[in-house]
Order: C-alpha cells, then structure tokens, then sequence
C-alpha cells in the first residue's frame, strides 16, 4: 500500500474511536497534557501495526487495551 492508502485506512478505521480514546487517555493519566501524550503514542503504535489493525473485526476494544498497557508500562 501506498503511504496515502495507509493513512486513508487508518484514519477510515481510526475515526470513530477517536472520541472514547481520548476520554479514556484522560481518564487514566488524569491530567490534559499527560492524557494528550498518551493518545498520541496509542495513535503512533497504532499506526506501525495497520496490517493487525486492519484484520481485527472490533478495533475499539483492541484500542482500548493497547492504551491500557502503555499507561501501566509507563
């Protein structure tokens, strides 16, 4: 895929969690820069592994846990 397409597919599969990821992000770290820091390295590794994003059927669960396991590895 081109890098175009990829981003296409990312954001196409991305979009609608958006919202309930940042929430979580804030939830968890409990301050706005903390929480925007977290969100933002979710959207990072998210985006290095599109090829498992794109196989999985309910990608907001998968989401909500690579979030999870960031925030207690940090």
């Amino acid at each position: 895929m081109s890098t175009s397409a990829n981003s296409q597919t990312f954001e196409r599969i991305i979009d609608p969690h958006l919202d309930r990821l940042y929430r979580l992000a804030w939830r968890l770290a409990g301050s706005k820069p903390e929480a925007e820091d977290l969100f933002q390295e979710v959207l990072v590794r998210a985006f290095s592994r599109l090829d498992d994003l794109v196989a999985i059927d309910e990608p907001g669960p998968w989401l909500a846990r690579v979030m999870y396991n960031l925030f207690i590895d940090e």
